[in-house]
Order: structure tokens, then sequence, then C-alpha cells
């Protein structure tokens, strides 16, 4: 997994940081040289949430003949079993059956989650019209297909090539597996797991799994967040309560409105975070608290989870911790 090893020049403190890669225990495997070291996800849009691919992008920077920077990366397994090498120069898309990704010298090749090539297409022969890696309205993935916009019909309507990420094959017609629109009923909320209505002074919670449940929100509440099993209300003048799925609360504060912390994958439920007033327009902290509302640490910038470990930068330090914030590596922070 990532940890942080330093960062780059830049005058915003909390959006440069260099990475290397380390067990989960602490041990340094790479060298800090990563602009970024993040695992590859989707947009799955029947489940309404995103969702990790157990492969990493690794991000560096060069420059070409005439001394122009531009950045390339390589994808390596999660679990630290095979690596590709710096050998790619752009990412179209990601799925549950892995990446599709352009090389240096321009072919389009798919590569599974352990590594293996599904398919290539050399430069000069990928058969998508028109293809450039920006922007990304002119492609969506849905199950094992890709759905890529070549042009736009007379009457407005765009003109789709379907992709078989798993083989290869083109074809312009609708594929008969291809997943169909998601069902969103009006009035109705969703997120990972399940969905709710709001109805006057109550809540009704439905779970994919199974199991309702309804309860009265706390008063003047936001938008609830979902997090596991807790649900999250902001409240009018800086109050929070969190609650459970039958309503009953979990803890409250009082000293301004709450988040989630960043999470890189979805292999636990996130903790909580909240952001205390520096003064500095150029500095972001941000506190930490565990799940049942206590502060766990500070961090400058934003820390990012990764299941049960966080990543952050302190003062002094950069660090690698668990969940319940005790240090697994922690680097001296050289500038800063």
């Amino acid at each position: 997994m990532p940890y942080i090893g330093g960062e780059g020049e830049s005058d915003i403190r909390w959006d440069n940081w260099v990475y290397g890669l380390a067990t989960r225990d602490g041990v340094v495997v790479t060298d800090p040289v990563f602009l970024e070291a993040a695992l590859l996800s989707w947009y799955d849009a029947n489940t309404f949430q995103s969702v990790s691919l157990p492969v990493y992008q690794l991000t560096t920077a060069a420059q070409d003949a005439d001394g122009v920077p531009y950045t390339h990366f390589g994808l390596a397994g999660e679990d630290g079993s095979w690596y590709t090498g710096l050998v790619y120069s752009g990412l179209v898309c990601v799925s549950e059956y892995g990446a599709l990704v352009l090389t240096l010298e321009g072919d389009m090749v798919m590569v599974a989650p352990d590594g293996q090539e599904r398919f290539r297409w050399p430069a000069g022969q990928i058969p998508l019209p028109d293809f450039h890696p920006t922007p990304w309205i002119t492609r969506e993935v849905r199950g094992p297909w890709m759905c890529y916009v070549a042009g736009w019909n007379d009457d407005g309507s765009p003109d789709n090539l379907y992709v078989d990420l798993r083989t290869g094959q083109v074809q312009a017609q609708t594929p008969a597996d291809y997943p169909p629109d998601p069902v969103i009923e009006s009035n109705v909320g969703y997120f990972p797991g399940g969905q709710f209505v709001l109805a006057g002074e109550d809540i009704t919670i439905r779970m994919d799994t199974g199991g309702t449940y309804t309860f009265s929100v706390p008063v003047s509440s936001n938008y609830p967040i979902f997090n596991g099993e807790l649900i999250l209300f902001n409240r009018s003048a800086g109050r929070v309560t969190v609650t459970n799925l039958n309503g009953e609360v979990q803890f409250t504060r009082t000293d301004g409105p709450l988040s989630l912390v960043i999470q890189m994958n979805q292999q636990s439920p996130a903790l909580f975070a909240r952001y205390p007033d520096t003064g500095d327009s150029l500095t972001v902290e941000q506190i930490v608290l565990d799940r049942e509302g206590r502060d766990l640490l500070r961090c400058q910038g934003y820390a990012l989870q990764y299941g049960d470990r966080i990543l952050y930068a302190s003062e002094a330090y950069y660090h690698l911790c668990d969940l319940e914030g005790n240090d697994l590596l922690r680097i001296p922070r050289l500038s800063g």
C-alpha cells in the first residue's frame, strides 16, 4: 500500500505528496518516487457507489528529448504480485474486468486484475473512430461493456459502439447482456447498500440485503450521510448527531459539521473528519475522529483511508497508522 514519503514544490500544502509503497505492517518496499499511488476504481450505476479494483496506478514524471515534461504510469497488483513498469500514458476506462490503457507507443491494452493482457490493439489499428483519452463523456462502462460515442446522428442521438472488455470485440448493436439503466424512484435517496425516503420528520431506510428501519430524524438536520451501520446528520449551529440504523444516537458533537475521511477502497467503514479554522487559506488541517466520535489525530491536508490503515501528514512527520492512531511507519518531514 502507499505511504507518504515527501512532497513536491508547491504553495498549496495538502495536495502535492510524493508516495512510495510499503507493506500493511509498515515495511518500506519502494522509495517515494510516485506522484500518485491510488487504487483504480469505477462507478457502479446499479449500486450507486464507487468500486475499487485491486490494482494500483503508479504515476511519475519524466521529460521527453526536448525537455518537455510528461507523466506516465504503471499498474501493480494490490498484493504486490505483479508490476507492469512505467509503460502507459493514458487511462481509457476501468471495470471489474481490468483497466483499458494506452501505452507510450500508442497501443491500447486491456490489463486484467491479475496483470495479464486480455487483448491489445496496435497503434493505428484502434477500432474506435476519432478516439482521444479525453473527454470522458465519450465513454461509459456498464458490466463487461464500454459504450463509446463514435459520433452523433442527424437527430442528435449518439452513434454508439460497444466494446466487450473481456475479449476486445466491438459491435454497433446494443449487446443482449448490456445492463439496463438503473431504476431511480422519485423522492428516493440512494446510498451504497440501500435507499431511503424522507417524509416529514421521519426517515425510512431500506437495505439491499433486507431490513427496513424507520425513525424520526434529529431536528434541523441536513441530508443524511450513510457510513456503514452509522448515519451522520449535520445540523444547524454546528451541531452533529450520529445514529445507527435504528435511530439510536451513538454520539453528538457541537463543534462544527463532520464529513467522512477520504476512502481509497471500501474495505472498512470510514472514520469521521472535521476542519478547524486555521486562518490560513494555503493550509488545510483536518482532525480525524474514530467511529465513536472521539478526536483521534490531527493532520495537515487530508487523511486518506485504505481499509484499516490511514495515511496522513502531521507538522513534523508522515504517518501510516492503524484505525486507533498507532503508527506503523513514521517518516520525518524535511520540508514544512
